[in-house]
């Protein structure tokens, strides 16, 4: 058995964007935010870190009203890593984590996930 789940708390950087994507044919919902996480170091430095996270279908719906700049989350998901050709022929990849669990640490709870159908592939024209 393996285990491939990413746990992690910090503050979203704006609000949330819900857009509907086409996955083979079907206008999908999808709720993409950032939230950032401070690390810091013994020698007193703080480094923050940038993380994409994505919800999909009812639960990035239900989820949208919620996401938003400046609220802490404790946030539960699966790494999924994507990646384009840009316009001079270099490859950029990106991770991007896949909601299952988000908790918002001010008192409005926790919403999980509880679809069990797999991420969608999205192209990085649908994903902008």
């Amino acid at each position: 058995m393996s285990m491939n789940k990413i746990f992690f708390r910090g503050n979203i950087t704006r609000d949330g964007e819900l857009k509907t994507v086409s996955v083979d044919g079907v206008q999908t919902p999808v709720l993409n935010f950032t939230v950032a996480v401070n690390r810091k170091f013994k020698s007193g430095q703080t480094k923050v870190y940038y993380h994409r996270v994505a919800a999909w279908r009812k639960f990035a719906e239900a989820l949208a009203p919620y996401v938003k700049k400046g609220r802490p989350v404790m946030v539960e998901g699966f790494p999924s890593s994507s990646g384009f050709i840009r316009s001079d022929g270099t490859l950029e990849t990106y991770v991007t984590v896949e909601l299952r669990e988000i908790d918002f640490l001010t008192g409005l709870g926790r919403m999980t996930n509880s679809e069990t159908t797999e991420t969608p592939e999205v192209t990085e024209e649908q994903a902008e």
